[in-house]
């Protein structure tokens, strides 16, 4: 069975869901306790040394929607989980308009892929590794041309186009190799929860056609303890033929029935007991041939 498929029969049981919508309310949860003082030291750095600048709102605006997204448990998990990415690189491109590479925009780079491949599918991993070295490669080129300088705020940072190719290839490095190595023990793990789930469908269809099993075997002999109890305490036949066919028809849910004899003299079969049945069909079909018996 592929992982495509175990995420399907995973996603149907609604197992895989509800694992990815706690893991990103966790996320979420201590992005937002979490953040609160990583966003204070910003702010506080930042007019504490003059450097109050328009990026900064970026950081304000996507600690909200951390918060924001925290009471927002009702929303589909792919939605919550994208806006949560989305607002992550936009933080991302605050820091590295900021600080450049001294900051930790490279750190949400390579962290982020992995949160999508865990959160939402290997697929959006990789979409994930193209945002990100996509976005590297824009502060790359504003280095390059000279604007990024004219933004940052501490002294020292390098701008140098040959610098940026330099980090950006460790980056490429750690970001593929994390995701890949990711995205394999993921799918081996949803195909390991797949086998289980579909062995455990397999294991209740099992028990029921089981239980349907013994149910017909009990009614089964219920039925011939009932004509054994009515035989054994009757002598009459046709009193005996009565009531086992009423037992029969009680079992089975049949509305309609008869109960025949052999005349070994006439070699016919006689209509010892009825119920359910006309009296025409009755006065038809009380006396049968053998010949007639096995045509029909």
């Amino acid at each position: 069975m592929s992982a495509e498929r175990g995420a399907d029969i995973l996603a149907g049981t609604g197992d895989l869901q509800q694992w990815r919508a706690r893991a990103l309310r966790l996320i979420m949860v201590i992005g937002a306790v979490s953040g609160l003082p990583a966003w204070f030291s910003v702010v506080a750095n930042a007019f504490l040394d003059n450097q109050l600048t328009p990026l900064l709102w970026v950081y304000t605006a996507g600690y909200g929607g951390f918060i924001l997204l925290v009471f927002l448990p009702r929303t589909d998990v792919r939605v919550r989980a994208w806006a949560f990415l989305g607002l992550s690189y936009a933080i991302a491109a605050a820091s590295f308009g900021r600080v450049g590479l001294a900051g930790s925009g490279r750190l949400y780079l390579v962290f982020l892929p992995a949160v999508a491949t865990v959160l939402i599918s290997a697929r959006a991993g990789f979409i994930c590794i193209g945002v990100s070295l996509a976005q590297y490669a824009g502060f790359a080129a504003l280095a390059r041309m000279g604007v990024l300088s004219l933004w940052l705020t501490e002294e020292g940072n390098p701008t140098r186009f040959s610098f940026w190719i330099e980090a950006g290839m460790a980056l490429s490095v750690f970001l593929v190799t994390l995701t890949v190595l990711l995205a394999r023990f993921t799918a081996k793990h949803i195909q390991t929860l797949s086998n289980s789930t579909r062995v455990t469908l397999e294991l209740e269809k099992a028990y029921q056609s089981l239980e349907q099993r013994v149910r017909d075997r009990t009614r089964e002999l219920e039925l011939l303890n009932s004509v054994a109890a009515v035989a054994s305490g009757r002598v009459d036949l046709r009193e005996i033929l009565r009531m086992s066919l009423e037992k029969a028809m009680d079992a089975f849910g049949i509305e309609a029935g008869g109960a025949y004899a052999l005349d070994e003299e006439t070699q016919t079969l006689v209509m010892l007991a009825h119920k359910g049945l006309s009296d025409a069909f009755v006065e038809k079909a009380a006396r049968l041939d053998m010949v007639t018996a096995r045509s029909t």
